[in-house]
């Protein structure tokens, strides 16, 4: 269900709508080659069918997804734009013809469906972020107060949104190509000048699970889609570089489900062995190392300690130097500090080292 509210209605009685959702879709086939441009998807709701009301200015609608697993990327958010096209006759020409009254955005405004709670950081783990909860939810993105820069929060679903008249009746926006000049004019308006002619480096990936940045930011390892949904599953621990220059395969897994990394961009994979230490070497294949931990401990940021909740509830801490338990405390482990010299348990904080 979208809620929404038109800021300037036109005069002109409204006989017909049609409300288009546009998907933001980097999701590559496997067929395809990694660099290829990003797809985008569209459902639309013509108001014949009952979907698309509008009394006065404000406007309601339900959309009807068709499915679809993602391309096999489960925990993937996925990011949509409405807007929709008014016409003074019926039925509603398709081809904009001149009946058409103009076109609506919600300027500002995505919807996202999120499969599970998640950070989102656009420019990286230095520029801002925003949590978004597990399901839809609105991204809502505003220039900072200070008019340089963006800044970002979450809505609910249920809330309503304003749409606003598109001067341009930009419709030719739909393709990545329409989409990276809206994103332009929009940082533009912000007080941020993109470069004039190469707005970046695009790195392109292929299908691509927990996500981790390098400790010095230059690198991203990943877990790459399994080959097939059915058991085994194999899964690439893959990194490449921001810059463009390559990526690599570091190792195959099996039954891939979390990937951790500390401050010495040491990595830590949870596969159907339980927690492995990925020691890499430059001469030879990486090797896994077995860490006695259940899949639900938390990483240390030094590489020191695995903290994980017990069957009674408690908090045990791994040393991975000393290879033994190295303390145990009441509460379940929620988190490290950025030193890790605590941690924080339910309901308490406790020092470590």
């Amino acid at each position: 269900m979208i809620n929404g509210q038109l800021a300037d209605p036109p005069a002109d009685p409204i006989n017909s709508t049609y409300l288009s959702i546009d998907l933001i879709n980097e999701c590559y086939p496997l067929t395809e080659p990694p660099d290829r441009d990003p797809q985008t998807g569209r459902v639309q709701q013509p108001v014949s069918n009952g979907q698309v009301s509008i009394a006065g200015a404000s406007v309601r609608a339900v959309v009807e997804s068709a499915g679809g697993d993602g391309c096999g990327v489960v925990d993937e958010p996925r990011f949509f734009r409405p807007w929709m096209t008014l016409s003074s006759d019926p039925p509603f020409n398709n081809d904009h013809a001149a009946t058409s009254l103009g076109l609506w955005r919600a300027f500002g405004y995505e919807l996202v469906h999120a499969p599970v709670a998640v950070t989102f950081s656009p420019f990286g783990p230095g520029g801002p972020q925003v949590d978004l909860a597990k399901g839809y939810s609105w991204l809502r993105r505003a220039c900072s107060p200070d008019g340089v820069g963006l800044t970002m929060d979450t809505a609910p679903a249920a809330d309503t949104v304003t749409f606003k008249r598109d001067a341009d009746d930009g419709t030719d926006r739909f393709d990545v190509f329409g989409f990276e000049g809206f994103e332009r004019d929009f940082v533009q308006g912000c007080g941020v000048s993109p470069p004039a002619v190469e707005i970046g480096r695009r790195v392109s990936f292929d299908h691509a699970t927990h996500l981790l940045w390098s400790s010095d930011d230059g690198t991203v390892f990943y877990l790459s889609a399994p080959t097939s949904l059915n058991r085994p599953r194999i899964s690439g621990i893959r990194s490449i570089k921001v810059d463009g220059t390559g990526g690599a395969e570091i190792a195959a897994t099996t039954d891939a489900q979390d990937l951790a990394i500390d401050n010495a961009s040491e990595l830590y994979v949870l596969d159907d062995a339980g927690w492995q230490h990925v020691v890499r070497g430059s001469d030879r294949p990486a090797i896994f190392q077995t860490v006695p931990v259940p899949g639900n401990a938390i990483l240390s940021p030094d590489g020191h300690w695995f903290a994980y909740r017990d069957k009674q509830d408690a908090t045990n801490v791994w040393d991975l130097q000393a290879t033994q338990v190295g303390g145990s405390f009441a509460g379940a482990p929620l988190g490290w500090t950025a030193d890790s010299a605590l941690i924080t348990l339910k309901g308490s904080t406790t020092v470590v080292s």
